[in-house]
């Protein structure tokens, strides 16, 4: 799960650490990615780490699965989250997902539709919503960092390179498209 930016569309406020139903945004995306998946969860933070992590501790979401991984600079660099998040992963997992804090609306069903279109053979898988592609993205690490994976490495770079037919596109609600950039879409947010 990635939450190391800025939050510059925001405004001087970091939107993790804004309010949504007298939680934290950061409080209301982890407890439903914990909600949603099974194994472990990598949480990357940067910008104001300890604040957030301080978020998780008032809402009881330090979890023996989470493990939280803090470096210095992520916040300009996506990309390096991204690679910083795979890096973090236990070495065991055939597959990945990258949940983005920015966007709450996730759930178990449509974690267990990708879940079972990576185990059917595709490469990756999304949902998506009236033609517009969402989140959480899952992947193969084998199929997505190459043949010789290594963790270091940001896959984004690969998943771009995989042919239409490597992707299963799974019908998601308006949730999953639903990403927090702005004070004003902090009023929209969209629940499955």
């Amino acid at each position: 799960m990635l939450a190391a930016g800025r939050s510059r569309r925001f405004g001087w406020a970091n939107k993790l650490l804004a309010p949504v139903n007298g939680r934290p945004l950061i409080a209301v995306t982890l407890a439903n990615v914990l909600a949603a998946t099974r194994g472990p969860v990598v949480l990357v933070v940067d910008h104001q780490a300890r604040a957030l992590r301080a978020a998780l501790v008032r809402h009881g979401l330090l979890d023996r699965r989470l493990h939280i991984v803090y470096e210095p600079g992520l916040r300009r660099d996506m990309s390096r989250s991204r690679t910083r998040g795979v890096a973090a992963a236990p070495r065991l997992s055939t597959s990945l997902q990258i949940h983005l804090a920015d966007v709450p609306g996730i759930d178990a069903r449509t974690v267990g539709r990708m879940r079972r279109a990576i185990q059917a053979g595709a490469a990756a898988a999304r949902p998506w919503h009236a033609a517009c592609p969402g989140h959480p993205v899952r992947f193969r690490i084998d199929r997505a960092l190459g043949p010789e994976p290594t963790t270091h490495r940001d896959p984004q770079t690969y998943l771009k390179k995989l042919p239409a037919d490597a992707w299963s596109e799974i019908a998601g609600s308006r949730a999953c498209v639903n990403d927090i950039d702005r004070r004003q879409m902090l009023r929209n947010i969209i629940y499955e």
